[in-house]
């Protein structure tokens, strides 16, 4: 069965990344680092692209010496106890599950603003079609599902381009407007400051993503690696000049106000075509459903090849591995967290579950960071892999735990108690086994 099925390639790899970390992310937390710090947000959103972009290398330098589905997962099995090796996979695959949640919420929000006052049960219909197209979608195939990413990757990115070109323009014929909404630069705290590179990291992070399906890639050690370095420049390179454009037309107040910063960014930048400004509007609101449903669609592909690597470990229900005979998905686990999610989003607080995975990845991050330098000193990195030597690894250490500590202390608990119930399911779990004779 694995020879008839087809792996996905540098562009489709590349588009997954691209597909869960552009779009989704700037969507939901651009207004919230606008009241944090106001249009010094520009300089937020350059500090979290950069400290993502050290982080990804070090899951570059693992990927090139463990080419394994899993991913972190994977990377900290071959390095730490199963202890260790379970609580990154559970860390990230609550990671997963949350961003779903947050995703599905945000996809609702995006609706109504283009359909205001739809009631309740639209409401829910909207997220269950959401849902259900993505299911349907992973269910057919990883190749099908890499090729609905793509299509959805490059129309999302045609109202981005429309948006950034427009609101280029619009501020050198604007000069004197871009420097006043530019001023006062910095409206909040140190704290503050810290705090929007929090939220702001949420928006890059996805790139791990692709190495999760390793096993489902043409020449993993090669492929994957390139893939994070061009989509992580795509995106940050989007981000920043979007960042500048909407600040540029609102300002800080009017960014932190809005509920769609682009979509009301668009309406001035267009304004002296009234037809214009309606239709790049729309067209910013169709371009935030479809990065949102495209971010639906990565995460639940990567999740799911998470829950299927743990299940045939034995740390999760044997079912999770359970795959299609038609397409060899794991069907089970693409269904249980798409629907579990759903469920989810009715418990709401959508910036308490940002952070609260934000604070999870960040452990995800750590233990690969720590990985990778531990790869180094056994001297198994390849050649490829030693231009930074072990500085790249070193450093995602100290970002990771540099974020960890500025997510706010109730998102922390609350992150902690999820990070620890799969912990004591497993130590009891393995007592268990170990009394009855089982290894």
């Amino acid at each position: 069965m694995s020879d008839k099925i087809e792996k996905l390639n540098l562009f489709d790899v590349t588009n997954i990344i691209v597909g869960t970390v552009l779009g989704t992310g700037i969507f939901i937390t651009l207004s919230l680092t606008g009241s944090l710090v106001g249009p010094s947000s520009l300089v937020v959103w350059l500090i979290a692209g950069i400290i993502a972009l050290i982080i990804a290398l070090s899951f570059n330098y693992c990927v090139m010496v463990l080419p394994k589905s899993g991913g972190p997962y994977a990377f900290a099995q071959d390095t730490f106890s199963s202890l260790g090796a379970f609580m990154v996979g559970w860390s990230f695959l609550l990671f997963g599950w949350l961003s779903l949640v947050a995703i599905t919420l945000a996809f609702l929000q995006y609706f109504e603003a283009l359909v205001p006052d739809i009631g309740f049960l639209a409401g829910v219909g909207v997220m269950v079609s959401l849902v259900v197209f993505a299911v349907v979608t992973n269910l057919m195939g990883v190749k099908v599902t890499g090729r609905v990413i793509n299509v959805l990757s490059l129309a999302k990115i045609v109202p981005f381009a429309l948006l950034v070109v427009g609101g280029a323009i619009y501020l050198l014929g604007e000069p004197e407007r871009m420097m006043s909404n530019f001023t006062p630069f910095l409206t909040g705290s140190a704290i503050n400051f810290g705090e929007a590179v929090v939220v702001a990291f949420w928006a890059y992070t996805g790139f791990e993503l692709a190495t999760l399906p390793a096993g489902e890639v043409e020449e993993p050690t090669r492929t994957i690696p390139r893939a994070i370095i061009i989509g992580m420049l795509v995106v940050a390179s989007f981000y920043f000049f979007i960042n500048l454009v909407v600040f540029g037309a609102l300002g800080g107040a009017g960014v932190s106000d809005a509920g769609n910063p682009l979509a009301e960014a668009s309406k001035v930048i267009f304004a002296w075509s009234p037809e214009l400004a309606w239709l790049m509007a729309l067209l910013v609101g169709i371009g935030a459903l479809l990065a949102i449903a495209c971010s639906e669609e990565t995460e639940l592909l990567g999740a799911s090849r998470l829950a299927r690597v743990l299940a045939e470990e034995g740390m999760m229900p044997r079912a999770l591995a359970k795959l299609s005979v038609r397409s060899g998905v794991p069907w089970v686990s693409i269904v249980l967290l798409a629907t579990t999610a759903l469920a989810a989003t009715f418990l709401g607080g959508l910036e308490s579950i940002i952070n609260a995975s934000v604070f999870m990845l960040a452990f995800v991050y750590l233990m690969t960071c720590l990985t990778a330098a531990i790869f180094f000193a056994q001297g198994r990195a390849c050649a490829k892999a030693t231009r930074f030597g072990g500085t790249m690894p070193v450093l995602g250490v100290a970002f990771s735990l540099l974020i960890m500590t500025y997510v706010n202390p109730p998102d922390i608990l609350l992150a902690a108690l999820l990070m620890a119930v799969g912990g004591l399911a497993y130590i009891l779990v393995s007592r268990r086994y170990s009394l009855s004779g089982r290894t």
